[in-house]
């Protein structure tokens, strides 16, 4: 009884195995293209959403350029939300203040 989960294990651990030693592909850089899903505002880099490719240094590798561009914009946009939402509260606060008894 206790053979046939040794054996499901084995087999998975096989399998998983095979299929991760064939999924290695050789990639270059200029096979990758950068295309985020959706535009973010107050952005003028991303705006349009059709690709792009990767940016690349001196040498001809790929950097992380674009992608930490993006975060960062992402990061600006979040930032001002978080800014309008505080200052509502504070006036959400001080009105309650004001009419509390």
């Amino acid at each position: 009884m206790r053979l046939i989960p040794k054996i499901g294990l084995f087999i998975f651990i096989l399998i998983s195995s095979l299929g991760f030693l064939v999924s290695f592909k050789q990639v270059s850089a200029s096979d990758i293209k950068f295309s985020p899903q959706v535009s973010i505002p107050g952005s003028t880099k991303f705006v349009n959403t059709a690709s792009t490719s990767i940016s690349k240094d001196g040498e001809g590798r790929a950097t992380t350029e674009t992608l930490a561009e993006y975060l960062k914009a992402i990061y600006t946009y979040a930032i001002s939300i978080v800014g309008i939402v505080a200052t509502v509260m504070l006036m959400v606060g001080g009105f309650i203040w004001l009419t509390a008894g």
